[in-house]
């Protein structure tokens, strides 16, 4: 949970509880069918003009939203003024070309020095085909001024443009491949009369359709593209306008100048009525697409900056689309929580042998080599898988795997070529074939998926590849460093001296990876224990007999480059396990030696080599060696990190991790999804970016993980923009956005996510927290936003308005702590209660139990596990504290979820203890007054509600500094000068309270590890 800047408001009514600036939906809709019942009367020119305006006005707003740049400075205001372009003259042609065709609403100069300055700053040409001026047109005819156009003119071709769209630019080679997949026929049929994507395409990938097009449907086409934000929606839009016209395509055969010129011109057909379908006929393939082409292909072909990784791919000569690993094994084991719309018919194309000793699960087997060796049985074997698949998978997915070799699967490739060529459609090959399966599978110890796999006879297992000799050569230099260690320990021993120069650096020859860059050396020697070396590692589990390994045969195996023997501390530091550290290519094996049987060993953990972080000995015990290991965080600083139910791949905890970068001033939140492996002692792989692009934040903005299904919501001011992100994303998706008209997150006090609701809490005008009032908006339907106002403890009354509150959700309640009432010029009380209100009645119910002393800005966080934890400073140590004791405390509290407090006359029966007098302007300032521990509230908004016989509160509802407040009866000090409310006697043993009650618990120093509410 995240929380919002609160910032004062002027409430125009003039009332300081009125919730006029929340509009209710109904209105906006009432004006805009006014608005458009006006319109149609053709007499009225007027409101005509003003429905043409309010449409405009709607679209402009959605746009920057959609496009995230809102507040965006104004770069025309600072640049050089010089139009010294190589085209310069013909982009002032083009410029005066729009203008006439617009009118008056953009001058030439304007849209000149737009271009210009685009030109200069993104270090481009201008040239009359390349598409800027039809996007541009389309912008000025929506209505933008002109230093929004220029930001929502550099978000449009950078977001949703390619970057290349050169004749030989990947995105065409792709939309063939895209094509090829759906509707090879078709695909086919345009090559062999040379009509190439880039022919034909290029105007609607530059424009995205507005050369073609009208400016009114271009600008209904953009409503929906910029609203799902996703740029590869256009290949698919490209495709629905082929499949469309098919037929006619399919009958022009010798003319490719015509059929191309019919081809561009197809989007001249599409009217603002036909928008809607068009667009979810596009989702509809893109939903039936291998979903891994976004994420290896988004940051090659969108953004501003080129991705060097991926520019080597060769798509021209690529067969047909490639399905990623992960993708294919998501969608087998099923486990993804994402509903996919199709499922993968698999067809591995080894040999029998190399299948019956491995293979995926429901796989079927089809040697390719009989297409070449036995052509016969190759057809009978083909029209069988047919008739199969035919009958009880029509709807799947073709998808081949090979070995992975490339010689191997040449006749993979021939049997490929020949279902394309045959009109399949859904045609894909695994990328890496079983090779990389294996790999991945075998990396992230998830072997186990495979069917009938054998550890002893699988070809992958007993690779070549993994040959010690091939793998030493180019053995990161963490095992190098780790025998030198080694062999100079064992030499130190003899004169137990220690010398500098045996520390040598790692030589230039061994480096294989960045591991120096910017980073300290990952080898030391420590003169005393660092704070790092007080961590506990876990105990050993109980031995799997399963998992029973003989040392020998595991370290002779191929992929074990080297390996050493020694001692491992064990948790409580008083004994030693004897271990085994075996290194292999890629990672570092730790394996403990059984009591019973020294020669075998079981794992303990499996570590890869790239997150040591540094490897250290101590010049007293050079023998004794530290690894530590750690993990590089994404982009950006820490922000929030939110831990999912659901588990990750190998069943490991799963975490959502959003960082935070600044960039010239600008905010931006990336979201990441972290799998940890199933010993959740290492990360799984790489963490996943959820969002294709980071959300710009220009203000206050809260961040919160959904109770009731994996998805993070990030809500936005200025206004109350709310993301809905997946964290089930298998790769980078938009956000699914929307706006909440009239609304501001800034008037809220806080915000918070429960059984599918986002519920604001109201702020009074002077910052105070406001509990009459909870604005709740559903997040599924997006609006509208509605008030609910909160009824009063029964017999305590409303909690009182109150300031830095510790305030968290959890499902179907919202928790308050603490706080404190700021009555001004220093005079600060501080409260010690807490609250419940439940959010299927909004009833505001008192715990009958309060904080050991007031705290100074409490914080609640909620758990999954149903826990709360409470921590916070404060003035005066804990009863029975030393006075130096810390000023931090945690306590662990359970059971908000099952509230049902005894009568609070009941719990309210404390020892008596004789009144002890309070020492003016000590601890808390309050002039005279005692400050009160559980204060109540009598609103005027609920004349009817009982007093708090606990405050002294005028009827207005505000704290008055002037009232004299009454504590509770028979209240009990801690022994001390200063009164905590209802603290009980220090002196009293745990456990001698009365029957009922609710007392803190502080266990011995030695054994302190929190505070309970028992």
């Amino acid at each position: 949970m995240a929380t919002t800047v609160t910032e004062e408001f002027d409430v125009s009514s003039g009332s300081v509880l009125s919730d006029d600036w929340v509009c209710d939906n109904e209105a906006p809709a009432a004006k805009e069918s006014a608005v458009l019942a006006a319109s149609s009367d053709s007499n009225n020119e007027a409101s005509v003009g003003d429905a043409f305006y309010c449409v405009r006005s709607k679209r402009c707003e959605k746009w920057v939203n959609s496009l995230g740049v809102r507040n965006k400075a104004d770069p025309l205001m600072d640049w050089d003024q010089l139009y010294n372009l190589k085209n310069q003259a013909e982009l002032r042609k083009c410029c005066r070309e729009v203008c006439n065709r617009v009118g008056d609403v953009i001058s030439v100069p304007e849209l000149e020095s737009l271009v210009t300055l685009y030109c200069k700053r993104q270090n481009l040409e201008f040239s009359p085909g390349n598409g800027w001026i039809d996007v541009l047109e389309v912008l000025i005819s929506v209505g933008f001024d002109s230093s929004t156009l220029y930001n929502v003119f550099f978000a449009i071709t950078t977001k949703y443009i390619p970057r290349d769209l050169s004749s030989k630019a990947k995105v065409f080679d792709l939309f063939r491949l895209i094509l090829q997949y759906h509707d090879p026929e078709l695909c086919t049929h345009l090559e062999s009369v040379k009509c190439v994507p880039h022919s034909y395409a290029y105007d609607w990938f530059s424009t995205i359709l507005a050369k073609s097009s009208t400016t009114a449907v271009s600008s209904v086409l953009w409503d929906c593209y910029l609203e799902k934000g996703d740029p590869f929606l256009i290949f698919f839009m490209a495709f629905v306008l082929l499949v469309n016209a098919r037929d006619d395509i399919m009958l022009m055969k010798n003319d490719k100048n015509q059929l191309r010129e019919y081809i561009v011109s197809l989007p001249q057909n599409l009217s603002e009525e036909d928008v809607a379908d068009f667009m979810d006929l596009a989702e509809y393939y893109s939903q039936r697409t291998p979903r891994c082409i976004r994420e290896k292909f988004h940051f090659i072909l969108f953004g501003s900056n080129l991705d060097s990784e991926g520019g080597d791919i060769d798509l021209s000569t690529t067969l047909c689309l490639a399905v990623s690993v992960q993708e294919l094994v998501k969608s087998v084991a099923s486990l993804s929580s994402v509903k996919q719309d199709y499922s993968y018919f698999i067809i591995d194309s080894r040999d029998q042998m190399e299948f019956s000793k491995g293979s995926i699960p429901g796989s079927f087997n089809l040697c390719c080599r009989l297409f070449v060796d036995e052509p016969e049985q190759f057809h009978i074997a083909v029209e069988s898988l047919e008739s199969y698949k035919k009958s009880m998978r029509p709807d799947d997915h073709i998808c081949f795997v090979g070995s992975g070799e490339e010689e191997l699967d040449s006749y993979a490739m021939m049997v490929v070529a020949k279902f394309l060529q045959l009109g399949k459609r859904y045609i894909s090959l695994l990328e890496g074939g079983y090779k990389a399966l294996h790999g991945f599978l075998k990396e992230s110890d998830n072997l186990a998926l495979l069917a009938s796999h054998n550890l002893y006879e699988c070809v992958e297992c007993a690779s070549a590849s993994y040959r010690k000799e091939s793998a030493s050569s180019g053995m990161w230099s963490v095992m190098t460093k780790v025998k030198e260690t080694m062999n100079k320990i064992s030499a130190r021993d003899k004169t137990r001296k220690f010398s500098q120069e045996s520390a040598g650096h790692v030589m230039s020859s061994d480096r294989h990876a960045k591991r120096y860059r910017n980073m300290p050396s990952v080898f030391s020697i420590e003169d005393s224990m660092s704070s790092d070396e007080e961590y506990e590692f876990p105990e050993v589990d109980a031995t799997n007999e399963s998992e029973k390994l003989k040392w020998t045969d595991f370290r002779s195996q191929p992929e074990i480059i080297d390996s050493f023997e020694g001692h491992e501390l064990t948790a409580n530091r008083t004994s030693m396990k004897k271990c085994h550290i075996a290194i292999s290519r890629t990672h570092m094996h730790i394996l403990h030696a059984l009591p019973d049987s020294p020669e075998h060993v079981m794992t303990k953990a499996r570590l890869p080599l790239s997150t040591v972080m540094q490897v250290t000995s101590k010049k007293k015990v050079p023998e004794f060696l530290t690894f530590k290991f750690g993990y590089e965080l994404p982009t950006g600083r820490v922000k929030f990190l939110f831990a999912l139910p659901t588990r990750s791949p190998s069943g490991g905890s799963a975490f959502v991790l959003v960082t935070e970068t600044e960039d010239y001033g600008e905010v931006q939140l990336h979201f990441w999804r972290v799998n940890l492996a199933a010993d959740g002692m290492r990360v799984e792989s790489d963490p996943v970016s959820l969002l294709t692009e980071p959300i710009t934040v220009q203000d206050s903005f809260i961040v919160a993980l959904r109770d009731d299904m994996p998805e993070v919501v990030c809500m936005t001011a200025p206004g109350l923009i709310v993301h809905r992100i997946s964290a089930e994303a298998q790769y980078p998706q938009a956000s699914n956005r929307f706006t909440v008209p009239g609304a501001d997150l800034n008037h809220f006090y806080d915000g918070f996510l429960s059984k599918g609701n986002a519920y604001f809490m109201s702020s009074s005008p002077d910052g105070h927290l406001d509990h009459s009032r909870v604005h709740v908006l559903s997040l599924n339907s997006g609006g509208p936003i509605g008030t609910q106002f909160c009824q009063p403890d029964p017999q305590r009354g409303m909690p009182p308005h109150r300031k830095e509150a510790g305030i968290d959700s959890t499902a179907g309640f919202i928790l308050l702590a603490g706080g404190e009432v700021d009555y001004g010029t220093g005079n600060v009380t501080r409260l010690t209660d807490y609250w419940v209100l439940d959010l299927n009645n909004f009833h505001w119910n008192q715990v009958p139990a309060q904080m050991p002393v007031p705290l100074i800005e409490p914080r609640l966080t909620t758990t999954n596990s149903g826990n709360v934890y409470l921590w916070g400073d404060f003035d005066e140590p804990l009863p029975g504290m030393p006075e130096s004791g810390t000023h931090l405390r945690v306590l662990k509290i359970t059971g908000f979820n099952t509230l049902a407090p005894p009568p609070y006359s009941q719990s309210a029966m404390y020892p008596q203890q004789p009144q002890q007098p309070q020492p003016p302007q000590s601890g808390y300032p309050g002039g005279s007054q005692q400050p009160y521990s559980q204060p109540g509230y009598q609103g005027g908004m609920y004349p009817n509600a009982p007093l708090n016989p606990a405050a002294g509160f005028p009827s207005g509802g505000y704290p008055d500094p002037n009232a004299q407040y009454t504590a509770q009866p028979n209240p009990q000090p801690y022994g001390g000068n200063q009164q905590y409310g209802m603290q009980p006697n220090a002196e009293a043993p745990y456990g001698s309270q009365l029957s009922g009650q609710q007392y803190p618990h502080y266990p011995e120093k030695e054994k302190k590890k929190d505070c309970t509410i028992s």
